[in-house]
C-alpha cells in the first residue's frame, strides 16, 4: 500500500505531502491493526500534517444529505 500511495502522491498528484491533510476511507469491519498501520505509514513516511480515516458507508450517507440510514454495499 505504501508504494501505491507514494506513486499517487509524488507521480500523479505531484503534491508535497507535508502541506496537505489526507482523508482515507475504509470498509466498516476493517481491523484496528490495519487502521493503525495506515496511520503509522502516513505520519512517519509521508509526514502529513493531519489524517482522518472515515467509514465509506458514512460518507455515502453524508453525500446524500443524511446522517442516518442504511447503506447496502
Amino acid at each position: 500500500m505504501e508504494r501505491i500511495w507514494h506513486h499517487a502522491f509524488f507521480n500523479k498528484l505531484r503534491v508535497p505531502t507535508d502541506e496537505h491533510p489526507v482523508l482515507i476511507t475504509e470498509p466498516p469491519l476493517n481491523p484496528k491493526n490495519n487502521r493503525e498501520k495506515m496511520t503509522e505509514i502516513m505520519f512517519e513516511k509521508f509526514n502529513i500534517p493531519a489524517f482522518y480515516v472515515a467509514i465509506q458507508a458514512v460518507l455515502a450517507l453524508y453525500s446524500s444529505c443524511r446522517t442516518t440510514g442504511i447503506v447496502v454495499d
